[in-house]
């Protein structure tokens, strides 16, 4: 597995993008509002590592706990995986919890991810390559 990204909670996307950049971070994607986990999501790049700010938009979002526990700050890593159905059991076989079930993302063009927890190492996320 490779990671794809860190996720970072964060509470203003336009905030926390100012002072990635001064970090040389820089966007490199579409700013996109996921509508299904009621999120906005802008990733941004600094040579090979990609960091995926989320702000969560209401108190339905699932990113939204997270933030009222730690405010901005990391909130996953993500794997990517040839076959996340085969991923998924093998994860929930070690022990992970699955914590959502796989659903098509508007931010991987409509690719599959799935979120797992084990607390030795906390949420982690799997994109379908």
């Amino acid at each position: 597995m490779q990671v794809d990204h860190i996720g970072y909670v964060v509470k203003s996307i336009e905030k926390s993008v100012m002072e990635f950049e001064k970090l040389g971070y820089a966007k490199n994607s579409d700013f996109f509002i996921d509508e299904n986990r009621n999120v906005k999501i802008q990733f941004i790049k600094n040579n090979e590592t990609v960091v995926e700010l989320i702000e969560p938009m209401n108190e339905n979002a699932d990113a939204y706990a997270y933030y009222k526990k730690i405010n901005n700050g990391p909130y996953h890593i993500c794997y990517k995986v040839k076959d996340i159905d085969n991923s998924i059991k093998q994860f929930v076989r070690d022990g992970y919890l699955l914590v959502k079930e796989k659903e098509k993302a508007i931010a991987f063009d409509n690719k599959c991810v799935a979120f797992l927890f084990k607390n030795a190492i906390g949420l982690i996320e799997l994109v379908e390559e």
